[in-house]
C-alpha cells in the first residue's frame, strides 16, 4: 500500500486550520461565522486538492505534428 506524499502535511495542515479558526471566532458574531465558515471551506478545498490525482489527457500533445484522425 502506497502512502501519499501529502499525508505528514494533513495534521500540520488541520492544527493550522484550528488556530485560524480559533482567531476567527473571536470576532463578532456574524463576521466571526462568516469568517469561520470560509476558513473550514478553504481549508477543506485545499485538502481536498493536495490528493487530487492527475487526469490522463488521451490527446496529442499540442506541439505534435501528427494530424488529427
Amino acid at each position: 500500500m502506497r502512502v501519499p506524499v501529502v499525508a505528514p502535511s494533513v495534521p500540520l495542515a488541520g492544527a493550522g486550520l484550528g488556530g485560524v479558526l480559533t482567531v476567527v471566532t473571536l470576532l463578532p458574531e456574524p463576521v466571526g461565522l462568516a469568517a469561520a465558515i470560509g476558513v473550514l471551506c478553504s481549508g477543506a478545498f485545499l485538502l481536498v486538492l493536495a490528493n487530487a490525482r492527475p487526469v490522463q489527457s488521451h490527446r496529442a500533445p499540442t506541439t505534435s505534428t501528427t494530424p488529427p484522425r
